[in-house]
């Protein structure tokens, strides 16, 4: 997740007066750290005489796709050694390698002894992105679509532009209007105004359409002519 050439971890592990004990370096050392941030903690934050690298707290895990992995063009595998003594990793990969197996591979997964995620193989993650910042309740379906609202004067008036090619909006004309959080209202057109605020029997295409207040209607709900 991260990495810096610093030594990070012996001036909070360490007295900044002890001068024997300034740096880590020469050792591998590993401690666990928390985010201030945020509520996530237990990454392994690593330093060497590298400098300080901090991990996921989960590590990377795809053994049992090395076949699928193969196909895709993969010529090298890189194993972290940290764990390579309590599981004889090196050989157990090699091993599957050789002699792929699903059932082999998800047998080394529950011996590893660290917490894995496949992180974005298979589903990349940030798409899920897209549905918060696009209000899915808000997806225009063009059946019967006549306009998004532009204001609301509460106890007075809606404020929505005939988008519609094809209907013309008129008294009397019953609706369904979508609010931001899905919820639908229904309501009839009693009346009906122009830009100019003169009394109008039917607004056109592209054309300002004033009418009564319904409850919960906010800015940018979605109006459709309701179909009984």
């Amino acid at each position: 997740l991260f990495y810096t050439p610093r030594s990070l971890l012996a001036p909070v592990v360490f007295d900044h007066d002890d001068e024997k004990k300034q740096t880590m370096r020469s050792d591998v050392t590993e401690y666990l750290a928390s985010s201030e941030e945020s509520p996530h903690k237990g990454f392994p934050v690593v330093e060497t005489k590298h400098g300080t690298f901090m991990f996921h707290v989960k590590d990377h895990w795809l053994m049992e796709h090395v076949e699928e992995l193969k196909t895709m063009g993969l010529d090298d595998l890189r194993i972290d050694l940290r764990f390579g003594k309590e599981t004889n990793l090196i050989q157990d990969v090699s091993n599957l390698v050789a002699n792929f197996s699903k059932e082999k591979a998800l047998e080394l997964k529950e011996k590893y002894p660290a917490d894995v995620i496949r992180g974005f193989f298979h589903v990349n993650k940030t798409d899920s992105l897209f549905t918060k910042l696009k209000n899915m309740k808000l997806q225009r379906k063009d059946e019967n679509y006549l306009g998004d609202v532009y204001e609301v004067i509460k106890e007075k008036q809606i404020i929505f532009m005939n988008r519609s090619r094809s209907k013309t909006v008129t008294l009397g004309m019953p609706l369904t209007i979508i609010n931001p959080d899905g919820k639908e209202i229904q309501t009839t057109i009693r009346s009906l105004k122009n830009s100019s605020g003169e009394d109008v029997a039917s607004v056109g295409h592209e054309e300002l359409a004033v009418i009564n207040f319904a409850g919960t209607v906010v800015a940018r709900s979605q109006v459709y002519l309701r179909v009984d």
